[in-house]
């Protein structure tokens, strides 16, 4: 494949990933829900993630936190006061301060429709809350009374709170339909993983490939359930199933902050060439038992 057609093969499949991205059983909605000690913060601007972070309109979320608000428009700056502890953001800027000491934001503040958006994680955690993270249903869950000692020596990381993932005994199902088992081994090649997919007919796929090199396969266009086996030899990648099958040539893409793995169709056709974007195994669940 020359690299003419490899650009449109490239170009092609974003514009596919952005529709398969544009469906919300399979992947990233645009806003997220964002909850303070179990109650919605209501807010004009919706929270929404840039940068891989979660952005909330920073008067909403700062008084929802107990904090007083200070807007300065000479500074472009705003302040959260609560008791004795002060924290400083810039617009446009990733430098802020906690109690006059520099700290570092990997995603700076920002005006979206109007509104100061403010990194949920890093301003939560430094007003004395806690983030936790639901990736099934884009969700956050902040609370105000169980977050640890918010000040430390050195500055903790300014990424969303994780916690851990808890498998589910019994897998994702709706009547007739029950999502594989999660495959908990170790990981025995590059592919080993779940993903959502689409090849250039549109159809979307939901997969897993397990670490023992079989592969479990729901054509979610076609509501066909499948099973097959794959081989990983460098860059080239087998699959043999009745859904999807053929030699493909594996690439590694970057799309809006999102890993895409390419699988290009080493046939004469090209026709069967994948663009896969790797999901959690609960995503993969839920786009498996779907209709």
């Amino acid at each position: 494949m020359n690299k003419f057609r490899q650009s449109i093969f490239i170009f092609i499949f974003l514009a596919l990933f952005s529709l398969i991205t544009a469906t919300t059983s399979l992947a990233a909605p645009s806003t997220v829900q964002i909850f303070v000690d179990g109650v919605p913060l209501m807010t004009d601007q919706p929270a929404v993630i840039r940068n891989s972070r979660t952005m909330v309109p920073f008067n909403a979320l700062f008084s929802a936190l107990g904090a007083t608000v200070i807007w300065d428009e000479p500074q472009q700056k705003v302040t959260g006061t609560k008791g004795d502890l002060k924290v400083e953001l810039f617009i446009n800027k990733t430098g802020a301060k906690v109690n006059g000491q520099s700290v570092t934001m990997d995603t700076p503040v920002q005006i979206i429709n109007g509104r100061t958006m403010v990194p949920l994680a890093f301003a939560s955690s430094y007003l004395g809350s806690s983030v936790a993270w639901d990736g099934v249903n884009y969700a956050a869950y902040v609370s105000t009374g169980l977050a640890p000692d918010i000040f430390q020596p050195t500055i903790p990381g300014v990424g969303p709170v994780v916690p851990p993932v808890v498998d589910p005994v019994v897998p994702p199902t709706v009547p007739g339909i029950t999502a594989p088992a999660k495959d908990t081994a170790p990981k025995s090649n590059v592919l080993s993983g779940t993903y959502v997919a689409e090849n250039l007919s549109k159809q979307r796929f939901a997969i897993q490939f397990n670490s023992s090199m079989n592969a479990d396969i729901k054509g979610i266009t076609s509501g066909t359930i499948g099973k097959g086996t794959y081989t990983v030899s460098g860059s080239s990648v087998t699959i043999s199933s009745d859904l999807i099958s053929g030699t493909f040539n594996m690439e590694e893409l970057t799309y809006n902050g999102r890993k895409i793995i390419l699988l290009k169709d080493t046939s004469s056709t090209g026709q069967k060439t994948l663009a896969m974007t790797p999901v959690s195994y609960e995503e993969f669940a839920k786009a498996y038992v779907s209709k």
